[in-house]
């Protein structure tokens, strides 16, 4: 397929994640590190946010379009959305499309955290991936500490339940 290496997400300003190739990413990131910069390689086996995603198009559009028969109606977002694949406000439904296309294009946090600030300001943010990162890069991207939830968020000092 000639998978390559391609900048998968756009998490801060001094922040981004490559997506591809297994070995290309272990060598950018000695070379990162050669020359005084962290980097790390993630613990995941999925290429997502890359083209490397395109081998599952096929099977992932027609699962989702599976579900999307199984729950009809609609499916227009209730609260306020920014995409982070187009980091424009989301104006529409959800579709089987709209979620292939946000698994394959690279991730725009940063900017739709910009936009997400601007067009509504510093309201309060939830957190709820699998890992904290993302709380920091909200703070680096402008939102205010104290209106961040993350459930994930571990704490170095360990207390006990009275």
């Amino acid at each position: 397929m000639g998978w390559t290496l391609e900048l998968g997400c756009y998490n801060a300003p001094a922040a981004y994640t490559l997506s591809g190739e297994r070995v290309l990413g272990e060598e950018a990131t000695d070379l990162a590190n050669s020359r005084g910069l962290f980097a790390a390689v993630l613990r995941t086996k999925v290429l997502v946010h890359s083209k490397c995603m395109r081998v599952c198009e096929e099977q992932y559009l027609a699962e989702m379009n599976t579900i999307f028969k199984k729950y009809p109606g609609d499916h227009t977002p209730q609260v306020t959305t920014y995409s982070t694949f187009t980091a424009l406000k989301f104006e529409g439904s959800f579709t089987p499309e709209y979620f292939w296309e946000n698994a394959v294009q690279p991730v725009r946090f940063s900017e739709a955290n910009a936009a997400l600030l601007e067009g509504e300001g510093a309201g309060s943010f939830i957190d709820i991936s699998s890992h904290p990162v993302l709380s920091s890069y909200l703070v680096e991207n402008g939102a205010l500490p104290s209106t961040i939830t993350c459930p994930m968020l571990r704490s170095k000092k360990v207390s006990s339940l009275n």
